[in-house]
């Protein structure tokens, strides 16, 4: 695993076959092991550590080293929340509802929120910018609200 020092806190970025498969938020416990990372791995997580360190800071233009979060997502339905959430883009926000809406099941607000918390590649595949559709808070992420907050006001959103 690749450290990534910034003023929000340590960050770890994971990559296992030629791929960036997780980031470690401030808190959270030790990476999901899925296999013995190569020197090249190494490498690209440190690359991941980089480009997580200079998103942080203000680039929002970045160009990701290749990433899978199928690695250590296995529920369809999460793969396709994942996917929608792809394309939510720095600025921008989704609700939970819009979230499963896009991903094929309105109804399932609920499921889209487990995905979001299930998420191996937050910050690269932005659940920080999901919203619950009651206004008044940021809702749930799995690095705090404090974190939410301070990712989403770096990318111009501002609460209330």
């Amino acid at each position: 695993m690749a450290h990534a020092e910034t003023d929000l806190g340590h960050f770890g970025v994971c990559a296992l076959g030629g791929l960036i498969t997780q980031i470690v938020l401030p808190g959270d416990n030790e990476p999901t092991s899925t296999g013995q990372p190569t020197a090249s791995d190494r490498e690209l997580a440190g690359h991941g550590a980089a480009a997580l360190t200079q998103f942080i800071h203000g680039n929002h233009h970045i160009d990701w080293p290749p990433y899978n979060p199928r690695v250590l997502v296995t529920a369809p339905f999460y793969r396709k929340v994942l996917a929608q959430l792809s394309f939510v883009g720095p600025g921008e926000t989704v609700t939970y509802g819009e979230l499963a809406r896009r991903a094929g099941n309105p109804r399932a607000v609920r499921a889209a929120a487990g995905a979001c918390a299930a998420n191996p590649l937050p910050i690269i595949i932005g659940c920080h910018r999901v919203l619950p559709a009651t206004g008044g808070t940021v809702g749930g992420y799995r690095g705090g609200q404090e974190l939410k907050r301070a990712l989403l006001a770096r990318e111009g959103y501002q609460e209330g």
